[in-house]
This record gives C-alpha cells, sequence and structure tokens, in this order.
C-alpha cells in the first residue's frame, strides 16, 4: 500500500506516512469486504448452533419414543432371558397334564422325551391306558358272558338266547359306572400331582410303571 499523497509505501501497522505525516487512507472496496467478511464470521456460528438445535430438537422426539438401538437390544436381552424359563416350565407342565387324558401322553412323550418329571409322569399315563384297557376288557366279559349265566333266563328261540332281567340289568350298569369312575379318580389324581409338579405315582397301578 502507498501514500495517496506523497506516493510513499506505507507501513502495513502504522496509521500515517512516515515521509509526509498524512494519515493513511483505506479504500471503500477493501472496507466494505472487511466488514462482510466480519460479519460473516459473526453469522456463521449463530448459523451453525441453530441447524444442531433443530436437529437435536427434530431428533430428541424420536429417541424418547424408540430409543438408540443399543439400549433397545440391552432392554429386549433381558426380558427374553426372563420370559424364556417361564414359557419353558408352563409347556412342561401342559405335557405332564395332559398325559393322563387318553393317549395324549403320546404328544408328551415325543415333545418333552428327555425331561425327568414329564417321562415320569408319561409312564403314569400309559400304565393309565394299559389298565383302562384291560378293566374295559374284564368288564365286556362279565356284561356278556357272567351276568348273562346268573341274571338271564335262557330260551331255545334264535339259538339259545339268555335275556338279563332287570337285576342283572342294574348290576351291569353299576359296573359301567364303577369301572369309569376309577378311572376317572386316577386321572384327576395324576393331573393334580403334575399340576403341582410333584411325582407321586398313581394308586394301585402307579409303581407298575415301566416308562420312567
Amino acid at each position: 500500500m502507498y501514500c495517496s499523497k506523497c506516493g510513499n509505501q506505507l507501513n502495513p501497522e502504522s496509521n500515517f506516512c512516515s515521509s509526509c505525516g498524512s494519515a493513511k487512507e483505506v479504500n471503500n472496496n477493501q472496507a466494505q469486504s472487511t466488514n462482510q467478511n466480519s460479519n460473516m464470521n459473526m453469522h456463521q456460528p449463530q448459523n451453525q448452533q441453530i441447524t444442531n438445535d433443530n436437529l437435536q430438537t427434530t431428533q430428541s422426539p424420536t429417541q424418547q419414543e424408540f430409543g438408540s438401538p443399543n439400549q433397545s437390544m440391552s432392554n429386549q436381552e433381558p426380558n427374553n432371558m426372563n420370559q424364556t424359563p417361564g414359557n419353558s416350565n408352563s409347556n412342561k407342565k401342559a405335557f405332564m397334564i395332559i398325559s393322563y387324558l387318553g393317549i395324549l401322553w403320546l404328544i408328551s412323550m415325543l415333545a418333552e422325551n428327555k425331561d425327568e418329571n414329564v417321562r415320569f409322569h408319561v409312564g403314569q399315563g400309559i400304565i393309565l391306558t394299559i389298565s383302562t384297557i384291560a378293566l374295559m376288557i374284564i368288564l365286556n366279559i362279565l356284561n356278556s358272558t357272567i351276568i348273562p349265566n346268573i341274571f338271564g333266563t335262557s330260551y331255545d328261540l334264535f339259538g339259545g338266547i339268555r335275556i338279563v332281567n332287570s337285576t342283572g340289568v342294574w348290576v351291569m350298569r353299576i359296573l359301567n359306572w364303577i369301572t369309569w369312575l376309577i378311572i376317572l379318580i386316577l386321572s384327576i389324581v395324576g393331573i393334580i400331582n403334575a399340576n403341582k409338579n410333584e411325582k407321586k405315582p398313581l394308586p394301585i397301578i402307579g409303581n407298575m410303571a415301566f416308562y420312567k
């Protein structure tokens, strides 16, 4: 930069000319550019701060509602760990209970054949099914041969038919009721033991179980 009056080169750090002593004049264009640069530098941090605030404002509801991925994963893992044992225990108890309902012990045998408690109740269900079949066979023999011979009247018509009188009919009904009542009681006892998660054999027939 040079002095506008004497043409001497000016010292950038001094405001006056060292030759003629006149004040240093600044070009208007340079002053305007300097002011514009200073204004831009002053406004730029504020604009950046506003932009950052807007981003935080728009992101904060989403983060509050859904949370960060790490937080959601950390919250879900303990829940899954807590739910899995409970579901497993409830499934095992269900398999133990259905073991006393007819031949549904087949489902329990195939689904939980490694669990000790389930295997015990499956064994009780198997022996209960075998006992039911045996009782049905005995009841059929009584109703078809023994009771008609005791309480029946023989007729030579139609190949020697024996007709059971009213007493024999009531005897057969009572035997049927007693048989099904025994089966029902044994099933209820087994279901109660399974619900309590107790390994108690069924009365009379429980100790004959061979599947354990």
